[in-house]
């Protein structure tokens, strides 16, 4: 089966673009996220956290994630919809987590619509982000049960109680 897919490409742009406009921030903080340990403990380190979610608590938003997760949570996509150029994986290497706390201007609560628009104007100024929006056909492969049912059994995990029949 084939079906149109949208596709994000994201790629650098030249440092010569003049400023970024659209809403954005009062004020925000990007860095690269390292966890707390306790001393003594070693982590097994996970470049590629969960998905990302926009997190917000009254005028204050953070989410932390990779950049292509960034940039999927900031657009409303799941991350294989968000491609990127040579250029732009030249430039930045996707495997480094980030951590981004901000502060919506005013005092009202933004909306969703509206943290997506900052976080994408953030995106675009901290990481010179240039994107391209386009529909393409890939190939999707759909998991259906096969005739006379499926012949899978649900797993059993201990502490579970036991089953009847």
């Amino acid at each position: 089966m084939v079906r149109s897919v949208p596709i994000l490409i994201i790629a650098a742009v030249a440092a010569a673009q003049t400023g970024v406009h659209g809403p954005a921030f009062e004020v925000a903080s990007v860095k690269r996220y390292t966890p707390q340990l306790s001393p003594g403990i070693r982590a097994i380190a996970r470049r590629d956290p969960a998905p990302s979610q926009l997190q917000t608590s009254g005028t204050r938003v953070s989410a932390k994630g990779n950049l292509m997760r960034l940039v999927a949570v900031s657009y409303g996509l799941e991350p294989f919809q968000v491609s990127q150029s040579q250029e732009w994986a030249d430039q930045w290497d996707t495997s480094e987590v980030y951590e981004i706390d901000a502060r919506a201007p005013g005092d009202a609560i933004p909306t969703l619509a509206q943290v997506r628009e900052m976080m994408q104007t953030l995106l675009a100024e901290r990481f010179q982000l240039k994107v391209s929006r386009r529909n393409q056909v890939m190939p999707v492969y759909n998991l259906v049960v096969a005739p006379g049912g499926s012949k899978l059994e649900p797993s059993i995990f201990m502490g579970d109680p036991p089953r009847n029949g």
